[in-house]
C-alpha cells in the first residue's frame, strides 16, 4: 500500500500531522461508510494538507482535513438535502479532496465503482462520475499535474479498450439510468454512463440527447457531449440522429438545441448543410428558426429577416433555393 502522505513530502509538499483513529471513525460514521484500509491509512499519515497555492506550487486538489469532510456532509444537508433527491449517494462514498473553487473529489466505496474517484462540481453536486480508476492513479496524476497549463490526467473517459472493472461499472450505470424516473437520479447515472462508456459505443448514448426533465425546469447538460462523441465516432451518419433530437426537444430547450445546431454547422460537411436545410422544412421549423438561422448563416446560407407584423425569415441556400419561415414568439 503506497504511503501517499510520504510521497507528498518527498515531492516537496507539506502535510498536516496525522489524524486520530477516533476522528477518522467519526468521519466515516457521518458519511455512513466503511472506510477502506487505503483511506484510513492516508488519514493516519496526515490529516489533510495546507494550501499548495500559498506554497507557490499549486495542485489541482488538496486533501481535506477530517473536520472539513464532516463539514461537507453538513453543507450537503443544510439548505436542500442532496440525499433527498439522490438517495444513491448516501453511503456510496465521500468527498476527500477540494480545490480553491469549492469543487471536490469523491471517493467511491462499495459496489462496482469501489475505489474509483470522480470530481464533484459545486454547481451540480449530484453529477458525480468516475474519472480515476484508483487512489494510486489519482495521486500519480495529481503529482504529475501542472495546474497552470491545465494538465491533469484522468483515466475516464478513456480512448482505449476498457478494463473489466470499467465494463462492469458501465453496465450498472446503464441499468440504473434505464430504470429511473427521477431527473436528478437520471443526471447522476447519465454522468456515469458518459464517463465509463467504452470507445466506439456512442450509439448507446442516443437516449441522453433527450433527458428527463424535472417540471420542465431541470435540464441535463450532457446533450452536447453526446453529440460531439457521436460526430467523432460516426461522422455524417450521426447527423440525422442529432437532428431528430433537436425537433423532439423543441421548443422547451432552445439553448440546448442551439448548441446541437452549432455542432452540426461546425462539423462542416455538405451533409451538415443538407441536415440544417432539411430542418427549415420540418413542421417545428417555426419553433427553432432563431438558432437554426444562426447555424445556417455560419454556413454561408443567406439569412434575411423581413419587415412585417410577424417575424419572418427568408433563407437562401447556396444553390439559390429559398424558404420563408414565420418565427413563433
Amino acid at each position: 500500500m503506497t504511503d501517499w502522505a510520504e510521497k507528498m513530502r518527498q515531492a516537496g509538499y507539506s502535510v498536516n500531522p496525522p489524524a486520530a483513529l477516533q476522528e477518522i471513525e467519526e468521519m466515516a460514521a457521518v458519511w455512513q461508510v466503511q472506510l477502506p484500509p487505503e483511506i484510513q491509512q492516508l488519514y493516519l499519515s496526515c490529516n489533510g494538507q495546507p494550501s499548495t497555492f500559498e506554497a507557490g506550487r499549486p495542485l489541482p486538489f488538496e486533501l481535506m482535513t477530517v473536520a472539513d469532510v464532516i463539514d461537507a456532509f453538513e453543507m450537503a444537508t443544510a439548505d436542500i438535502d442532496i440525499f433527498d433527491d439522490l438517495p444513491e449517494l448516501l453511503g456510496s462514498g465521500l468527498p476527500l479532496w477540494t480545490d480553491i473553487g469549492g469543487n471536490r473529489v469523491f471517493y467511491f466505496i462499495g459496489g462496482t465503482r469501489d475505489g474509483m474517484l470522480g470530481t464533484q462540481n459545486h454547481e451540480t453536486p449530484w453529477s458525480i462520475a468516475p474519472e480515476w480508476r484508483s487512489l494510486d492513479s489519482f495521486y500519480e496524476a495529481l503529482l504529475a499535474s501542472n495546474i497552470l497549463q491545465g494538465d491533469f490526467r484522468k483515466d475516464y473517459p478513456n480512448a482505449g479498450p476498457p478494463d473489466a472493472k470499467q465494463e462492469i461499472a458501465y453496465a450498472e450505470a446503464q441499468q440504473k439510468l434505464a430504470s429511473t424516473q427521477s431527473a436528478f437520479i437520471a443526471d447522476y447515472w447519465s454522468a456515469n454512463v458518459l464517463n465509463l462508456v467504452p470507445i466506439r459505443h456512442s450509439l448507446e448514448l442516443v437516449g441522453l440527447l433527450n433527458p428527463l426533465l424535472d417540471d420542465d425546469e431541470y435540464v441535463c447538460t450532457y446533450e452536447a457531449r453526446v453529440a460531439e462523441m457521436l460526430l467523432r465516432e460516426h461522422g455524417d451518419k450521426a447527423l440525422p440522429i442529432i437532428a431528430q433530437a433537436i425537433v423532439e426537444g423543441a421548443p422547451r430547450r432552445l439553448s440546448v438545441m442551439h448548441l446541437l445546431m452549432t455542432l452540426i454547422a461546425e462539423h462542416g460537411t455538405s451533409e451538415s448543410d443538407r441536415t440544417l436545410w432539411q430542418l427549415t422544412h420540418h413542421s417545428k421549423a417555426s419553433q427553432i428558426i432563431h438558432p437554426l438561422s444562426e447555424a445556417l448563416g455560419s454556413r454561408n446560407f443567406g439569412v434575411e429577416w423581413l419587415k412585417g407584423e410577424k417575424a419572418t425569415v427568408r433563407l437562401t441556400s447556396p444553390t439559390g433555393e429559398t424558404v420563408e419561415v414565420i418565427a413563433e414568439n
